[in-house]
């Protein structure tokens, strides 16, 4: 088995996966575990939602924008801006690669590939999902869970 996957689940298990909420004792556990605090968790969600907010007031469309490299420039444009607005708050990045590419490609994924006649809905939908990943005392499934602790260690290993 490739070291790099997961284990394989039956269809019943990957749907309880994505959907069945876990306890909330398994959640607190988790977060002691992985060192998830509610004021990092606060100021990471802060980072994403302000990333966003640039990525969409600047995005000139797919007029423009209409390659990948394009797209992973304006992204990236978008990122140290947001970084910069952040350095001015004292708040500093040490190593950026990593979570860039993360939200490189989840940019490239869920925003700049769509149908434009879906932009509106689309912003809505990733802001409510960061925001529910980054709910401290929300219920969650075990994926979310999984997303927030991946996404959550990308940000410790990037914050000075």
């Amino acid at each position: 088995m490739d070291k790099n996957k997961g284990p394989n689940l039956t269809p019943k298990e990957f749907f309880d996966y994505v959907s069945t909420p876990i306890t909330e004792d398994l959640r607190e556990i988790s977060f002691k575990v992985h060192n998830i605090i509610p004021e990092k968790t606060e100021l990471y969600h802060e980072i994403l939602i302000s990333l966003f907010d640039i990525l969409f007031h600047t995005y000139l469309g797919k007029e423009i924008i209409n390659t990948e490299k394009k797209s992973r420039e304006h992204f990236e444009w978008c990122w140290k801006k947001n970084i910069s607005n952040f350095n001015k708050e004292k708040i500093f990045f040490n190593e950026e690669k990593e979570i860039l590419d993360y939200f490189t490609q989840f940019a490239l994924e869920s925003f700049y590939d769509e149908d434009l006649d879906k932009i509106e809905e689309l912003q809505t939908k990733i802001k409510w999902f960061w925001s529910k990943c980054f709910d401290y005392g929300s219920t969650r499934t075990r994926s979310e869970l999984d997303i927030l602790v991946e996404v959550y260690k990308l940000f410790e290993k990037s914050l000075i």
